[in-house]
């Protein structure tokens, strides 16, 4: 078979694992890959469509997966002819070029070798670089990578994306889930693609041949991240149910969840409840207090409910308050557990007075 160079001299290119899946299957071929991103649920579906272009009866033959090769390493697995196959892979793993990490030969001398060995890869060989987590920007191999060949970013989607995204892949499994339902499950879970996967495999197998997902369904089924259960004590705070709040605290203790982080986004509910508070005293609507600050569809009653007969003027010194026992805790003068509990029994006081007025 004769043998193919492809050379890429113009600027870097990059793209979105979505429109490299497309290209690929359109049969569009590309020389050398980066492939790095916080999301490793596209990574993968990613690393599979490269996988996928190869063809023939020994694919496993045309497919070399290599742990921080050495130049000459990586270099005679791309210059292997496939076998076969009209197409070769070559994954690199671990490559500590990328990484920082010390490495096992000459750093300077590997990286002057693949910068001018990468452009020139084999017309029929893919050689993907594939980087857990992020691609650090400041190594000169990630430099040299952009420039030379194609630069995949599998980004962690946004809330709103991963609403999306669920509702799809719902679809996909023959299920339904609606807006409010997507958005508890990405509250739950958070907006990591494999995680929201296997919850949706769950609640496949416990609607038991039910079609629509509700939000019920997702309480009673779904693991809930930190933010969402103690998004689920300061509701109860703010509803007055100081038992139900203290429990919950109780059991994200026992389980080793950090008193500061739990004030931290105590403190960021509080502040919600306060802004649209006032949101809701200037004549905003719920679509827009929600798209201001930023709250989940499910979120904005309760939190509107929270501000629900406080003073404004009380909410914000609530607001002032949070802030002075995180500093107070950061410059050493309380200590986690104790501010947090104040904090809490602060915002029991503001609804207890709260109630009273309106009664």
């Amino acid at each position: 078979m004769a043998r193919t160079s492809k050379e890429d001299k113009g600027p870097s290119r990059s793209c979105a694992p979505e429109a490299l899946i497309a290209s690929l299957q359109r049969g569009e071929h590309f020389g050398c890959v980066l492939l790095a991103g916080e999301e490793e649920y596209t990574k993968r579906l990613a690393l599979d469509a490269f996988k996928a272009t190869v063809d023939g009866d020994f694919p496993e033959m045309n497919m070399n997966v290599l742990y921080d090769p050495a130049p000459d390493e990586l270099i005679a697995a791309a210059e292997t002819l496939p076998f076969m196959s009209a197409r070769r892979l070559v994954i690199v793993r671990e490559c500590t070029l990328l990484s920082g990490k010390v490495t096992q030969f000459d750093e300077d001398a590997a990286i002057k070798r693949l910068e001018a060995y990468l452009p020139h890869v084999p017309g029929e060989t893919t050689v993907v670089f594939y980087v857990l987590g992020k691609a650090d920007a400041r190594r000169r191999m990630t430099g040299i990578l952009q420039k030379c060949g194609l630069y995949v970013n599998c980004e962690r989607l946004k809330t709103q994306a991963a609403e999306d995204w669920t509702r799809q892949a719902a679809l996909a499994r023959g299920m339904s889930i609606g807006g409010p339902a997507a958005a508890l499950l990405v509250a739950y879970t958070g907006a990591k693609l494999d995680i929201l996967s296997l919850e949706l495999d769950k609640l496949l197998s416990y609607l038991d041949g039910r079609k629509a997902v509700t939000e019920q369904d997702v309480r009673d089924i779904c693991t809930s991240t930190r933010e969402a259960r103690v998004f689920e004590m300061t509701n109860a705070l703010f509803a007055g149910r100081g038992k139900q709040a203290f429990l919950i605290l109780r059991q994200l203790r026992v389980e080793g969840e950090d008193a500061m982080g739990i004030l931290s986004v105590l403190s960021d509910q509080c502040r919600r409840v306060y802004y649209a508070a006032e949101m809701l005293h200037d004549g905003k609507s719920r679509d827009e207090i929600r798209e201001d600050l930023g709250i989940p569809p499910f979120a904005v009653q309760s939190t509107l409910d929270a501000g629900y007969g406080a003073d404004r003027a009380m909410l914000g010194r609530m607001c002032v308050a949070c802030t002075d026992l995180e500093y107070r805790v950061k410059s050493g003068q309380i200590m986690q557990d104790a501010a947090l509990e104040s904090m809490m029994l602060r915002i029991l006081q503001l609804k207890a007075i709260a109630g009273r007025r309106r009664a």
